[in-house]
């Protein structure tokens, strides 16, 4: 497979938990989420994931089902070239961490203020979500959380008492907004070209778990 996104030399390794949960989420009774969805939820979420991709320009996950094995190594699943070019992770590899979303991932709901900031809520109404959440070596947290009736995805990174960033994804995986939290909690909004460049760089993460997983 030819690759076109940037060189990546790190070895990371990262720790996955059932009870490691993004610092901007609190973990929500069991079921909440998927009950809303009905029973079939997760494979019908693969297959929106999956037709979202393709729609997309994702053509690297032709030939993918919703129902490819996470446990497929992305090198022998993925087919043709990333799209789109030099995007640092390709569509066989965000398959896959959709995948072990679905199949480990927990239900949670996303803690009020950052609900706010990204738009996602207003007076106080719950967002709820399924999320993987990750941590590297460096005790840095990333979190990728498939939001509650098709409002899109939001994505975190930073230590869990530091300061951190998070996305607002559409369901093209296109920010709609992306905000920064400092240590003493103060919220400020991302420039475009700022968050274009720190979602590269999660996305990055993301495919070397990818890679491993």
């Amino acid at each position: 497979m030819n690759d076109n996104r940037p060189a990546n030399n790190r070895l990371i390794s990262f720790t996955i938990s059932a009870m490691l949960t993004s610092a901007f989420l609190a973990t929500a009774p069991e079921g909440i989420v998927s009950a809303a969805a009905g029973p079939t939820a997760p494979s019908q979420a693969m297959t929106n994931v999956l037709n979202g991709l393709q729609a997309s320009g994702w053509h690297d996950v032709a030939g993918l089902t919703a129902t490819t094995p996470a446990s497929v190594p992305v090198s022998v699943a993925a087919h043709g070239e990333p799209t789109p070019p030099q995007s640092p992770i390709t569509g066989a590899q965000l398959l896959k961490v959709f995948n072990i979303l679905m199949q480990t991932g927990t239900e949670a709901s996303l803690v009020q203020r950052i609900a706010e900031s990204l738009g996602l809520s207003k007076n106080g109404k719950q967002v709820l979500m399924r999320q993987l959440a990750i941590e590297d070596d460096n005790a840095v947290q990333y979190g990728f959380a498939l939001l509650k009736d098709g409002r899109g995805y939001m994505l975190d990174k930073g230590p869990r008492d530091g300061n951190r960033i998070a996305f607002h994804l559409n369901g093209n995986l296109k920010i709609i907004t992306a905000i920064a939290e400092s240590s003493a909690r103060e919220i400020t909004i991302l420039s475009p070209a700022d968050a274009e460049a720190r979602l590269r760089e999660v996305m990055a993460v993301w495919a070397e778990y990818a890679d491993q997983a």
